[in-house]
């Protein structure tokens, strides 16, 4: 049995792996429900280790309605282990039991806003399955386990001619050893949305080598086939999804938030959700995979707690922001006219960023705003507005050009 940090009370074991086990546990301090992943002594090796501390600063760095937060990076006697959020409500795919095809697609576009701000930080999940996925108690989805993600920083920590993640989800350039990129992520999105909306994903074999050869030579059946009444317009963009070559796929998660909204028209929740969140202490039991090779868990874990920071990203002009939006927990109490600094950045080169009307300067950089104060913001390349937003600017702000 795994040891409990200072001020934390085990409450069960959530699962197990070879490289690692989950457990649901309350912070104590201030009475909470949270998921602890620790490291155990079979995945203590210096490779798994420095892959532990890689998930640790990249799941730190994010902030998204969409993403379960990391709380905390600590050591108990000598054993890495994260703290994270506990998110209470279903897994994705049972939660996607009786519903329609459009509130499938609808959650699928959500999903779209969370990798659309990974990819403007310049991180690929490399990991994306309806396992990883589950529905917060608002009824959105939230995106879990960070094990194998990767960014600019990331050592390099797969052997040549060896693959990491979950070979059914894999595109075929990851199959072939090469890197990943967003293009990846949009692949795994199209293999989970079409395991979702059908029942089964779109390559299957008996062998791992048939499986890998028919991801890189066989196209897809449409998903239309078998359901019936799915717009000709969402089985388009799956077959899109799943092209072999990178660059004729969407770009990011961006674009697939683009073409989610193309197809809904109005992307208006769903009716909410059918659950009812479970007391800490009668919390159902199930099963939580745990990569056995990579020592990566899916974690079950909870809403951020009052003052979680803000994040925003820009829209296409005209489109509704990538964002995906929840009803925030009230802000810390800041005195009056406290500045905060916000931080502009820009996906695809330089952008000049305006305000009211105002050029305030050129991606990136920072400029302090009063607290609480709220913004109209246009991100322009040229004299052309490619992106606008208005913003509450909260105690951590970041707001980035995707366009």
């Amino acid at each position: 049995m795994v040891q409990m940090p200072q001020g934390y009370r085990l409450i069960r074991k959530l699962g197990a792996g070879g490289m690692g086990e989950v457990v649901l546990a309350e912070d104590e301090r201030v009475g909470r429900g949270v998921s602890i992943k620790f490291l155990t002594a079979v995945g203590q090796q210096p490779d798994q280790i420095e892959r532990f501390r890689n998930e640790a600063r990249i799941h730190h760095s994010l902030y998204h309605p969409g993403i379960a937060t990391l709380y905390d990076y600590l050591e108990v006697g000598g054993v890495p282990c994260l703290v994270m959020e506990w998110v209470d409500g279903p897994p994705l795919l049972e939660w996607a039991a009786g519903r329609t095809s459009r509130d499938i697609v609808w959650c699928f576009g959500e999903i779209a806003c969370g990798l659309a701000y990974l990819h403007a930080r310049h991180v690929v999940h490399r990991d994306i399955k309806p396992a990883n996925i589950r529905i917060g108690r608002d009824g959105r989805p939230r995106l879990l386990d960070f094990g194998i993600a990767h960014d600019y920083r990331s050592p390099k920590l797969t052997t040549a001619g060896m693959v990491t993640g979950t070979v059914e989800y894999m595109a075929p350039e990851l199959l072939r050893g090469g890197d990943a990129a967003p293009q990846s992520d949009v692949w795994a999105w199209g293999i989970s949305l079409y395991e979702v909306l059908t029942g089964h994903v779109p390559f299957s074999a008996g062998t791992h080598t048939e499986l890998c050869r028919r991801i890189a030579h066989e196209r897809p059946s449409g998903a239309g086939r078998s359901v019936p009444g799915l717009p000709p317009a969402c089985d388009a963009l799956l077959l899109r999804c799943l092209e072999k070559q990178p660059r004729l796929r969407p770009a990011n998660g961006n674009e697939l938030v683009a073409a989610v909204d193309a197809i809904l028209g109005n992307r208006a929740s769903p009716e909410p959700s059918r659950f009812r969140p479970k007391p800490i202490h009668w919390v159902a039991g199930g099963a939580v995979a745990m990569g056995l090779a990579a020592g990566v868990a899916t974690l079950v874990t909870a809403p951020p707690g009052p003052g979680h920071p803000t994040s925003a990203t820009f829209q296409p002009a005209g489109s509704r922001p990538v964002s995906s939006e929840i009803e925030p927990a009230p802000p810390p109490a800041t005195p009056p006219q406290t500045m905060v600094k916000v931080r502009f950045e820009g996906m695809y080169g330089q952008r000049d960023i305006f305000i009211s009307g105002h050029k305030i300067g050129t991606t990136d950089f920072n400029h302090e705003f009063e607290y609480g104060q709220k913004l109209d913001v246009e991100c322009r390349s040229g004299n052309q507005t490619v992106q606008r937003r208005t913003l509450d600017v909260g105690l951590q702000t970041n707001l980035t050009c995707t366009q």
